[in-house]
């Protein structure tokens, strides 16, 4: 992994030195990745006279004797990526969606641990009996009665009258607020 950083942005950060514990530096493209991935922590480059690392620990502050500080990725909290009228639609606490597959492999747990923890999940009702999705939408209402879930629906050109009651079993089942 190669670091390149402009002489620009450096003097951003002139007399400021990084202080924490070595061992929380990266210098290996895996463990610079890992760390990068960790989104919600402002990650620090640092210059050990050695090498360029990077972390995610630690503190800068105004000094001299300690690493060097070069730049920075700014904390970038979940709850701010992605569509923001997508979470004021669903009520989500973030842009994220999981779930619809079908044969209820998207199952009433998943879609209630997503929606607890401000996910939408959806429950996989493609190919399953209308007896099964009702079950479904029953626990995932009892469970999150402000939402956020959601229930996919296949085209079932095969068998419509089943296409036909989970339109209406599904229907019947509003979301939250609508």
């Amino acid at each position: 992994m190669q670091v390149s950083i402009s002489s620009k942005n450096a003097s951003l950060f002139t007399g400021m030195v990084w202080r924490g514990e070595k061992n929380d530096i990266h210098f290996t493209g895996n463990n610079i990745q890992r760390a990068l991935l960790q989104v919600e922590k402002t990650g620090w480059i640092v210059d050990d006279q050695v090498n360029i690392g990077f972390t995610v620990a630690g503190n800068i502050m105004p000094g001299t004797g300690a690493l060097k500080v070069l730049g920075f990725a700014p904390a970038v909290p979940m709850e701010t990526l992605g569509d923001e009228n997508f979470r004021k639609t669903y009520r989500t606490r973030y842009a994220y969606y999981a779930g619809a597959m079908a044969n209820g492999i998207s199952s009433e747990n998943l879609v209630i641990s997503l929606g607890k923890k401000g996910f939408m999940g959806s429950f996989g009702a493609g190919g399953v009996t209308s007896e099964r999705v009702e079950t479904a939408i029953s626990i995932i209402k009892e469970a999150l009665p402000e939402g956020p879930y959601a229930f996919n629906l296949l085209n079932s050109p095969n068998d419509p009258e089943l296409e036909q009651k989970l339109v209406e079993l599904i229907s019947k089942a509003p979301y939250p607020g609508d």
